[in-house]
C-alpha cells in the first residue's frame, strides 16, 4: 500500500520537480510505493523490452513518461536504468547511432543532471540524436539539450526550462472536520516544509533558495549542452513557458525541425552506407544478442 504523502520521504510530491506545471498532480497522484519488492532494480532488459527499438543499426530509445530517479515507483522512467542502457548501446559496435525518442513532461530532479551529463559523455563516443515527438519539457526538454543533435516534430513543443515546488496545506480543512495534528520536534525546522500546514516566512524562503539551486544547475546544464551562455538561456529560451517548433529553432533551443519519420530515414540511410550491408530490424534478434553477450 501507498504511504500518505505527508509520509513520503525525499521523494515526495513536494520536492523540487524539474516537470511542466500541468503535470504536477499526475505526480502527486502518483507517489512513490512503500512496498520493498517494488524497490528492486529494474534490469536493463526489461528497459529495453519497454523502451528500445532497433531500427537497422540506429537504437531508437523511447522516452514517453515521466522521469524519476529510481525504480521505487509504480510509474515512470527511471533515469538511473536508461543511463546503464544508453552506455550498453553506446559502447555496442552493432549500433551505429542513438535515437532518444522524446514524449515527456520532465520529472524529478534528483538524478535528473547526472544524467545529462552522461548523454554529453556518450555523445562523444556514439552519435546521439533527440527528436520532440511531440513534448520535451523541463527535465526531459535538459535531457533533450544533452545530445548532439536535437530536432522538434513540427507540431511539436520543447521548454518550460525551471523548476517547481509545490506544497499543500490542507489544515483548514482537517479544522472543518475536526483533525488536529500534534508533532513533536526535536529541531525546530524539522518539518517545515512539511504538507498539511501553513508556510511560514521563513520556510517559504527555504523552498524558494531549494528550487532556485536546482534551477541554477538546471541552467549551468543547458549551458554545457550547447556550448552558450548561461544568460543568453535567461533571455531566449522562453523563460519558463513551453516554445513551439519553429520558435524554439529561432532562438536556439533546437536545430531544425523535421518528421521523425525524415530523422529515422536519414539516420537509417546513413548507418547502412557505412555499413555496406543491411542489418536485421527485428527486436527480437537484437534481444537474443544481448542475452548471449551476458551469458
Amino acid at each position: 500500500m501507498p504511504q500518505p504523502a505527508a509520509e513520503l520521504s525525499h521523494r515526495s510530491p513536494s520536492a523540487p520537480l524539474a516537470i511542466h506545471p500541468d503535470h504536477v498532480e499526475r505526480v502527486r497522484l502518483r507517489a512513490p510505493t512503500a512496498d520493498p519488492q517494488a524497490w528492486d532494480p529494474i534490469t536493463v532488459q526489461v528497459m529495453e523490452r519497454r523502451n528500445l527499438r532497433m531500427m537497422g543499426r540506429v537504437a531508437v530509445v523511447a522516452i514517453d513518461d515521466v522521469l524519476v530517479d529510481r525504480h521505487g515507483y509504480w510509474f515512470g522512467i527511471p533515469m538511473g536504468e536508461l543511463g546503464q542502457l544508453l552506455e550498453q548501446l553506446a559502447g555496442d559496435p552493432g549500433v551505429a547511432s542513438i535515437l532518444l525518442d522524446i514524449d515527456s513532461p520532465g520529472g524529478t530532479v534528483f538524478g535528473a543532471f547526472e544524467l545529462c551529463e552522461k548523454v554529453r559523455a556518450l555523445r562523444e563516443a556514439k552519435p546521439i540524436t533527440a527528436i520532440a515527438n511531440a513534448v520535451a519539457a523541463s527535465g526531459a526538454y535538459a535531457l533533450f539539450a544533452a545530445a548532439a543533435e536535437r530536432i522538434v516534430i513540427p507540431s511539436g513543443q520543447v521548454g518550460s526550462v525551471g523548476v517547481v515546488f509545490s506544497h499543500l496545506d490542507w489544515s483548514e480543512a482537517d479544522a472543518k472536520i475536526g483533525i488536529k495534528e500534534t508533532v513533536i520536534l526535536s529541531t525546530p525546522r524539522k518539518q517545515e516544509l512539511a504538507s498539511g500546514r501553513p508556510l511560514d516566512d521563513e520556510a517559504k524562503a527555504q523552498a524558494q533558495r531549494v528550487v532556485n539551486h536546482y534551477h541554477d544547475m538546471f541552467v549551468a546544464s543547458l549551458a554545457k549542452s550547447f556550448g552558450i551562455s548561461k544568460g543568453k538561456i535567461a533571455n531566449d529560451f522562453g523563460q519558463g513557458r513551453m516554445l513551439l517548433a519553429d520558435d524554439a529553432v529561432k532562438r536556439g533551443m533546437a536545430e531544425r525541425v523535421a518528421t521523425f519519420d525524415a530523422v529515422l530515414a536519414k539516420l537509417t540511410g546513413k548507418a547502412e552506407k557505412q555499413s555496406g550491408r543491411r542489418y536485421s530490424a527485428s527486436i527480437e534478434r537484437r534481444r537474443l544478442d544481448l542475452r548471449e553477450r551476458e551469458c
